[in-house]
């Protein structure tokens, strides 16, 4: 189990550094702005895959039950 959370969390860091490559350097014009009608900016993307991320460590590790996850 110890070398299943070790290669999950080496690959979440790595997730985690192309999203920050990704971003470094852009204004934060370009991190908020919306490129069309119901679609969502670099900013709202970063902030739903965090979002993701805490649900699954809570459903998933943690053992909470979660009803829905707040906006």
């Amino acid at each position: 189990m110890e070398v299943l959370f070790t290669e999950f969390m080496s690959r979440l860091k790595n997730v985690h550094q192309q999203m920050k490559n990704a971003l470094e350097g852009l204004p934060q014009e370009a991190i908020d702005w919306i490129p069309g009608e119901q679609m969502n900016s670099l900013g709202g993307l970063v902030a739903h895959t965090v979002g993701v991320e805490l649900l699954f460590f809570k459903q998933t590790i943690g053992g909470e039950k979660v009803e829905h996850r707040s906006r």
